[in-house]
């Protein structure tokens, strides 16, 4: 005869309730961990862009707009990510006293902050073989 064990239900009800904390502590880490890298990058960008300014003599206009570009990207990437850490904090305590369950806002702002980086990592990019191909020259 086998001797199986057969777990009770508050037992496997508990062991859930602590895989779902798990899955959603390790989500919140992981989307803090890419905010906080595009901060850092989108920072690192603009200290770039600050140096080819230094060291560039001359400007075409279609060069400072591309850089303008990107400086915005950037610029706006962190101010977004800023907002999110800011609301993110709120929307936390909303939930806490069950006032709601999901902030459309945190959403439009997220994708804000990808896309605004995007943006600027491509500007950036023009800018940098731009005037590489005009000290080529």
């Amino acid at each position: 005869m086998m001797n199986t064990y057969i777990k009770p239900d508050n037992i496997r009800q508990q062991e859930e309730v602590v895989y779902y904390s798990l899955l959603i502590n390790s989500w919140v880490q992981t989307q803090m961990e890419r905010d906080k890298l595009l901060v850092r990058l989108s920072f690192s960008g603009i200290v770039l862009l600050i140096v080819i300014l230094l060291f560039v003599d001359k400007w075409y206009f279609w060069q400072i707009e591309l850089y303008c570009g990107a400086f915005l990207g950037f610029a706006t990437t962190i101010g977004s990510i800023i907002y999110i850490l800011g609301r993110n904090s709120k929307h936390i305590e909303e939930i806490i006293s069950k006032n709601t369950s999901q902030d459309p806002m945190l959403k439009n702002f997220d994708k804000i902050s990808l896309a605004t980086f995007i943006v600027g990592t491509i500007f950036f990019m023009a800018v940098v073989v731009s005037i590489s191909a005009y000290k080529l020259q």
